[in-house]
């Protein structure tokens, strides 16, 4: 699977907030940071820290940008719209940076600030 086979069907999973989906493509043992929260170790952590994000939004749909892939690294640009509990959307760059282990990611960063995706959404 190319880095961008992957990324495609990793957002996928996420654009139907399907967390044990999204984690299916994980290591069992995988490092997961999402912006500036507390990191977790392990596939079944990350989905559950996947899950309790889905729970304070209606909806999110990725926009791949570019992929680029070198060894066992990928680096996806993205445009990420956020629907928020009050019917409102927030659309905010994102860069994600995976370490693969065959066709697992073993290391998962995501950078951005989804601080946006809260503010002004009561």
């Amino acid at each position: 699977m190319t880095g961008e086979e992957l990324a495609k069907a990793v957002f996928t999973r996420v654009d139907a907030m399907d967390a044990e989906g999204f984690a299916s493509y994980l290591t069992q043992d995988c490092a997961f940071v999402f912006g500036n929260w507390p990191a977790v170790e392990g596939s079944e952590a990350a989905a559950n820290a996947v899950a309790n994000f889905f729970a304070g939004i209606d909806g999110i749909s990725h926009d791949i940008l570019g992929v680029w892939e070198l060894d066992n690294v990928i680096s996806v640009r993205l445009s990420v719209t956020y629907r928020r509990k009050n019917g409102t959307s927030v659309t905010l760059p994102c860069a994600n940076l995976w370490q693969r282990s065959g066709d697992r990611i073993a290391d998962y960063r995501i950078y951005m600030d989804v601080n946006p995706v809260f503010e002004d959404a009561a």
